[in-house]
């Protein structure tokens, strides 16, 4: 035995098990990346509505005014 051997014999198809659990792990953080990109996105949308509902509720006060709003918006 070599120094550093564990005396475990590896089989070449526990090897490629070994490879597609790291390709799928790749794949895993690819996902959580996009998922993370969504999140961002989510709450600048929602950011956006709030300034609008601030300046709707601003320059349209009464219940009359409030199609006109959402026509403009």
């Amino acid at each position: 035995m070599k120094a550093g051997d564990t005396g475990v014999v590896f089989s070449k198809e526990l090897s490629q098990k070994f490879v597609r659990m790291g390709e799928l792990k790749k794949e895993r953080q690819a996902i959580y990346n996009v998922q993370d990109t969504g999140d961002n996105s989510k709450s600048e949308l929602i950011a956006i509505v709030e300034q609008m509902k601030i300046k709707i509720d601003k320059q349209y006060y009464k219940e009359e005014m409030i199609p006109k709003a959402i026509k403009e918006a």
